[in-house]
């Protein structure tokens, strides 16, 4: 077993080693999976106004991505926002 293996092997068996988003990142990434959750409802309210002539199938689509986007963000920013909460309080 090689030196720098022996090194990495103490290190991922070390107690600091934590895998995962660090801590003092839940916060800022539950305000910004937040912020896009929002932001992609506003922008898919306005721009399904001013797109004339699509029909509904494209209309449909649309709004199924942006709420795939926005519940992905919207559950990882509540998850994140949850952790952030717990870590802080």
């Amino acid at each position: 077993m090689s030196k720098f293996n022996q090194i990495t092997d103490l290190y991922y068996k070390s107690e600091e080693f934590q895998p995962g988003i660090p801590t003092y990142l839940h916060p800022i990434l539950a305000v910004l999976l937040l912020l896009l959750a929002f932001s992609s409802i506003l922008i898919n309210i306005f721009a399904d106004k001013k797109v004339k002539g699509s029909n509904n199938f494209v209309k449909l689509l649309n709004f199924l991505i942006v709420g795939a986007v926005c519940a992905l963000a919207g559950g990882f920013g509540a998850i994140f926002l949850s952790s952030a909460i717990g870590v802080y309080s």
